[in-house]
């Protein structure tokens, strides 16, 4: 032993100190090990041989066998395929399974609780249909990423998750079976001006018609939602060329900071036409503060021009001049 030990100290000789110390350790517990083991042998030996018959009472008592596959025990490792059907409800015998769907439609599996199953209970649901699997335990909640004590959890198509139940509460974690981690979006809805939506499998939205006819308008009328969206179109009337009408003033002064208003009658006219004016003369020599303000007069039923010298010491003077209208009716 002197001779190996020398030939193990320079062996660990060029370690640090502390796994120098280390490996001494476990030589001396090699060296120990190997003084007892012929002890024991020979304590063995010598204690065997002063056993004698013994006979033993053996009291009324019940034992259940557990065995794989049966509806009290557990199963680790086993595929229960549940493939085609549409509800399902778990066992204790599932626990440690593996439990396969797939089906076109949506499958309710309701999660067992105490009474029905015992603890300690886990399994793996896997959702290879296109209808959503949705778990909903039998009492108690059950919590997921972004869903803290929620009634139920849903798993789309092509995602599988694993449920742990505590004896009151289920505790699961979503995974995509085809790669990365499952979201939390168990389902979308079609906002407003939108169509389309859904709780599995790929969804799309779309812009839902209004009812307007697709083509091209005319002078056109539309209504337009909140949202922006034209909800009714119609061709309209053309507005046609405007009805003119010259109104002429004579000869006169208008002070400054007066006003002057003439009314007139446009065939066809209304409080909803559109009116314009404008001075026709006098000559652009005479001094110009004008303003021309044409309106619908409520008390007389015609259209009226209202003149204002805005001059605040001009006066305006004029011969022969004339205002034309132009009136959309």
């Amino acid at each position: 032993m002197t001779t190996n030990r020398l030939g193990f100290e320079s062996q660990i000789a060029s370690l640090p100190a502390e796994h120098q110390q280390v490996w001494r350790s476990a030589w001396k517990a090699i060296t120990d090990l190997q003084t007892a083991i012929p002890y024991l042998k020979s304590s063995i030996s010598a204690n065997t041989s002063s056993i004698t018959n013994v006979s033993e009472t053996v009291s009324s008592s019940s034992e259940t066998v557990v065995s794989s596959g049966s509806s009290s025990s557990s199963s680790d490792g086993t595929v229960n395929n549940q493939t085609g059907v549409t509800s399902y409800t778990t066992q204790t015998s599932d626990s440690g399974d593996l439990i396969v769907f797939d089906d076109a439609s949506a499958v309710a599996v309701t999660l067992s609780a105490s009474g029905t199953i015992s603890t300690p209970w886990y399994a793996t649901f896997l959702n290879l249909g296109a209808g959503a699997v949705t778990l909903t335990p039998a009492s108690g909640t059950i919590s997921y990423a972004s869903n803290l004590s929620a009634s139920s959890m849903v798993i789309a198509q092509g995602n599988a998750a694993s449920v742990f139940y505590d004896g009151v509460n289920f505790w699961a974690e979503l995974v995509n079976a085809s790669g990365g981690n499952a979201g939390t979006i168990t389902g979308v809805t079609a906002g407003t001006g939108l169509s389309g939506g859904g709780t599995s499998g790929d969804v799309t939205l779309s812009i839902a018609t209004t009812g307007v006819t697709a083509g091209s308008y005319t002078n056109t009328n539309l209504t337009v939602n909140a949202e922006g969206l034209v909800t009714s179109a119609a061709n309209g009337s053309s507005g046609g060329s405007p009805v003119k009408q010259t109104i002429t003033i004579g000869t006169g002064t208008l002070a400054a900071q007066t006003e002057m208003t003439l009314s007139t009658t446009v065939s066809g006219q209304s409080s909803t036409s559109v009116v314009v004016a404008y001075i026709v003369g006098p000559t652009a020599s005479q001094p110009f503060y004008i303003e021309i303000t044409p309106f619908w007069n409520t008390t007389t039923g015609t259209m009226s021009i209202e003149l204002f010298n805005s001059s605040t010491s001009l006066s305006w003077t004029y011969t022969g001049a004339s205002i034309q209208l132009a009136v959309w009716v």
